[in-house]
Parts: C-alpha cells; structure tokens; sequence
C-alpha cells in the first residue's frame, strides 16, 4: 500500500473516534477541536473545564467561551505545560517583552478574565509556572501547551464589559 493510502486511512480513523466521542460527551457540554478533545460541565454560574495534553489553553478558552456564549467570567487554573510564553508590560516603552519556556512545567496559578473587545471574544490571562526545581516564572499568558491536563473553573457573571485601547496606557483596558 502506498504510504498517502496509509495516512489517510489512519486520519479517517481518528475522525471516526473523535466523531464518536463528540457523541459520547455531547451531554456533557464537550466540544472537538483541532484533534483534540477539551471537556467541561456547567454547574450553577461556573463551568469546570478539562483541557488534555497538546491543547492551548487560549485556543480552546476562545472556543469554549464562543460556544456557550460567555461574554463576561472569572478564570482560575491549574495544571501542567510543555510549551507557554508570558509576558510583561514595560509601561515606559508601551510594550511587552515575552519570555518562551519549554520544558516540564507545573501551573502554580492560573486567574484572569473573559470578556468582550469590538464585541468579539476577549481573554485576559496572567499564569505562573514551576519547573523541577521549584523556580517559578510568570507574567501575560500569551500561549500555554498542555502536557498532561490542566483544569479550569469558568465562573459566568450577568453582564458584559468592552475592551478599549487607550493610547496612554498602551493596553486595551475594560470599559463600562
């Protein structure tokens, strides 16, 4: 069998998985992304969300946070990554300077909020992370890889804030 036959094959095989178990978790409020599979459960205002290993956690919020409609949430996290870049805002210069770790990484804190700018998803994070050897790194969460799991609680308030760039600052600050 030529190799492309093969390949094909093996990707009509995972899309028959992931199309049984996006109807498997339907119930459960899951959502099949990119080969991947992120799922939550909604309880009261909050949702707990499971991202598994290779997801993004940004990505998959962005996702999450267009399906059901949040418009407005607190985020808190904890987990593991491979691969994430944070950031800090020099105020003087209006600028971030990003920082890339790879590695084994454990997330030590994970808050920030969802909201809205131009009336399309917004999502503002902030994470902190360990390696091995206890040394901790952190800033604006600009992408974060999932190794082996991270687990999110979403918790939904009535309402909605914009986000608006002010040239002062340099950042896109909430706007009532």
């Amino acid at each position: 069998m030529p190799p492309s036959y093969s390949k094909r094959r093996r990707r009509a095989n995972r899309l028959s998985i992931q199309a049984r178990l996006v109807s498997n978790y339907a119930a459960e409020y899951s959502a099949v992304t990119g080969g991947t599979v992120m799922e939550y459960r909604k309880f009261g205002d909050a949702y707990i969300v499971r991202l598994d290993r290779d997801e993004e956690i940004l990505a998959q919020l962005k996702i999450f946070a267009e399906k059901e409609q949040v418009k407005l949430a607190s985020v808190t996290g904890l987990g593991a990554v491979k691969d994430f870049t944070v950031g800090v805002f020099d105020s003087s210069a209006k600028a971030y300077k990003s920082n890339r770790f790879q590695g084994v990484y454990e997330i030590v804190s994970l808050v920030g909020t969802i909201n809205t700018m131009n009336d399309a998803f917004y999502c503002h994070l902030h994470m902190c992370a360990a390696d091995q050897e206890g040394h901790a790194f952190g800033g604006h969460l600009n992408e974060a890889v999932i190794s082996a799991t991270c687990e999110l609680v979403v918790t939904c308030l009535p309402g909605e804030t914009n986000r608006v760039f002010s040239d002062e600052v340099g950042l896109n600050l909430i706007s009532f």
